[in-house]
């Protein structure tokens, strides 16, 4: 005999094996329904990570961007400006 045949040999049925045999589709049930729910709460927590992630990303974007307009704007500025100077420094 193999090792599992002996294991399940030794194994006595009584009465609480038998009362879980018996609401075994009520058992697995109760298990498909945790275990959806265990399903739905990582999909829920992991979208809501992606999403945090995402604005974040979004959020430092649009930072560097405006930053380097405003440096872009300045450096526009800076030559009409010593331009200017140049004019009224001259007269």
């Amino acid at each position: 005999m193999a090792r599992n045949e002996i294991k399940l040999r030794k194994q006595l049925i009584d009465d609480d094996t038998l009362q879980r045999h018996r609401d075994y589709s009520l058992l697995m049930r109760r298990h498909e329904r945790t275990r959806r729910a265990k399903k739905t709460k990582n999909i829920f927590i992991y979208s809501l990570i992606v999403a945090v992630i995402t604005v974040l990303l979004l959020i430092i974007t649009s930072y560097f961007m405006v930053r380097w307009e405003k440096e872009r704007e300045l450096k526009n500025t800076k030559p009409a400006m010593h331009q200017s100077l140049r004019r009224a420094s001259h007269t």
